[in-house]
């Protein structure tokens, strides 16, 4: 299979989501992504919180919650904002207020490059700040599918 390059692209973005515990912000997730996909809300919810019980922080303030789905035609990627940071075991310690959800088609080698590409772009600390800057969800979109070369520039 050839390797496969293409961008991730934001499939929705919620700012400023006000849940206080990781329980809470997976079930707002979890509903948001079963309805975007038209699927069942309560088997969402239930896959991602069993995701998100194992360690889902990469640090510096962003967890990655990731499965792969049978029948998903292509990658589904939710950047959400949090309005108070929790707690999430993240191996620095730091709360997260930057959580995504990376669901991917049924290809293993994909979803785990899928993965590994979304974990370096958001270890750009610059891309973070600017992330949790923004105002609307809008604004997190253009700032998340901005070039690198374009965000260093700014």
């Amino acid at each position: 299979m050839p390797f496969n390059h293409r961008p991730l692209t934001v499939s929705r973005t919620l700012a400023h989501i006000t849940q206080n515990s990781r329980r809470a912000v997976v079930q707002t997730l979890a509903r948001q992504a079963a309805m975007d996909l038209n699927l069942h809300a309560v088997g969402m919810a239930d896959t991602l919180q069993s995701r998100a019980q194992g360690a889902i922080g990469i640090g510096g303030g962003v967890a990655i919650i990731d499965d792969t789905i049978d029948h998903l035609g292509e990658p589904y990627l939710l950047l959400a904002q949090l309005a108070h940071p929790i707690d999430v075991n993240a191996p620095d310690g730091q709360p997260v207020d930057i959580v995504c959800v990376l669901l991917s088609p049924d290809d293993r080698m994909a979803h785990i490059r899928d993965v590994g590409r979304l974990t370096r772009q958001l270890r750009d600390a610059d891309l973070c700040a600017r992330l949790r800057g923004a105002t609307s969800a809008d604004a997190m979109t253009a700032l998340f599918m901005m070039p690198v070369e374009e965000i260093l520039a700014a």
